[in-house]
């Protein structure tokens, strides 16, 4: 009986190892997002957050719209709404394929953060029911992989790199942060002293 089961096991190992194979690649969907542009000056301004970390977890998720409220309908969108209306509303609302990064801060220049503590970084972009969501200018960060981030608060107490790839810098060998997409960034590359120096 264990030869048979053994025997099972290894065929249905085999199945579905030949079924993945044949499995078409994931359909890929790039995203256009509207990022501002920052110059040197102004990304050091508006960061309230400059943190050097690695990235310990990914999760894949789907942002939907937030209504904060408001006095007027450029404020709230739901400005005026009976309670069932709102209620309707937000679960139509469709949301952004997203990706929630853990990163663990080795070093903080600005920001209320500490030293080992883990921070949540939202990123556009990640897979959602089989189907990847790209965006060109905010590259998905890679765990185990330590960066330099320039970040603005986001929600739920979570940060958003400034400008998608403006803010994202990546450790090289040669002890210094390289920017992940230098046409969009203003820096080439940042050490960690220069990082301090900004702040």
């Amino acid at each position: 009986m264990r030869i048979c089961a053994s025997a099972v096991r290894v065929v249905s190992v085999m199945i579905i190892v030949a079924l993945a194979a044949c499995s078409p690649a994931p359909r890929i969907v790039d995203l256009q997002p509207d990022y501002s542009a920052y110059d040197r000056s102004s990304l050091v301004r508006d960061a309230v957050l400059v943190v050097e970390g690695v990235v310990v977890e990914q999760e894949y998720t789907v942002v939907k719209p937030r209504f904060p409220g408001g006095s007027n309908p450029q404020e709230d969108p739901l400005f005026g709404m009976t309670e069932a209306e709102k209620k309707h509303a937000i679960e139509q609302a469709t949301g952004v394929a997203s990706t929630l990064v853990t990163l663990r801060a080795t070093a903080v220049h600005r920001g209320t953060v500490t030293v080992g503590e883990e921070v949540v970084i939202v990123q556009t972009g990640g897979v959602v029911a089989g189907v990847r969501y790209r965006v060109a200018d905010e590259p998905p960060m890679d765990v185990g992989t330590t960066y330099l981030l320039f970040a603005k608060d986001s929600f739920d107490g979570a940060f958003a790199i400034l400008g998608g790839c403006a803010g994202m810098y990546r450790w090289s060998t040669d002890q210094t942060y390289l920017a992940a997409r230098p046409e969009c960034a203003p820096f080439e590359d940042l050490t960690s002293a220069e990082a301090e120096s900004l702040s």
